[in-house]
């Protein structure tokens, strides 16, 4: 089964908006885990609008990882970090739509342990969520860019003056330009087919 049907300029331009769309299941799944945990309604129901919240994020989940494979499929590339974000991607989406199924369960059947086992999918749901918008992340940032924020915050900034501080931005190309040439470039500007006439697998070109 072909789940992109059309020639590669359109499904280039679908996974172009998966960076866009992703972020709605992320910020969904949170606040439905917020509403449900800071209601004050304890009737053993969950409340109205975060089961609405936390389907539409299950919704917005599956929309998400189509894109992303189309962003995949369009780009090329492979990586050791777009692979993990793709699985956690496609884990994501699956977990979702359990917790969308969770959530219409315990609200049109409040009984005995559904009310939990929602709770359970959506904490989880979110925090796998949360975990693949970071792989996602240093997709496009680099693989240190979460620990290199949390350092430079730790010490207050940049050591050394602005000396040091430009130092550190121009990072280093085989720990934070290298994975991201190899995860989003080198599948379209490789080989003799080399888009532009660009290949980055060789260096005399």
């Amino acid at each position: 089964m072909n789940l992109f049907p059309w020639n590669g300029d359109v499904v280039r331009a679908l996974g172009d908006l998966h960076p866009v769309v992703v972020h709605f299941p992320i910020a969904l799944l949170l606040t439905a885990a917020a509403v449900e945990f800071l209601r004050r309604n304890r009737d053993g129901r969950p409340l109205g609008a975060g089961v609405l919240v936390a389907m539409l994020g299950g919704l917005g989940g599956v929309v998400a990882a189509y894109l992303g494979l189309g962003s995949a499929l369009g780009r090329g590339g492979t990586d050791p970090i777009l692979e993990t974000h793709r699985y956690l991607g496609l884990g994501t989406a699956g977990w979702t739509v359990v917790v969308a199924a969770c959530a219409a369960w315990a609200y049109v059947k409040p009984e005995a342990g559904a009310l939990a086992r929602y709770r359970f999918t959506l904490v989880v749901g979110a925090l796998v969520a949360g975990l693949a918008g970071h792989y996602g992340g240093a997709l496009v940032h680099g693989p240190t860019q979460m620990t290199g924020a949390i350092a430079t915050l730790m010490r207050g900034g940049a050591k050394g003056g602005d000396e040091a501080g430009h130092g550190a931005a121009r990072g280093d190309f085989e720990r934070d330009v290298r994975p991201i040439l190899a995860a989003r470039c080198v599948g379209c500007h490789s080989g003799a087919g080399a888009q532009g006439g660009l290949r980055l697998d060789d260096r005399e070109s």
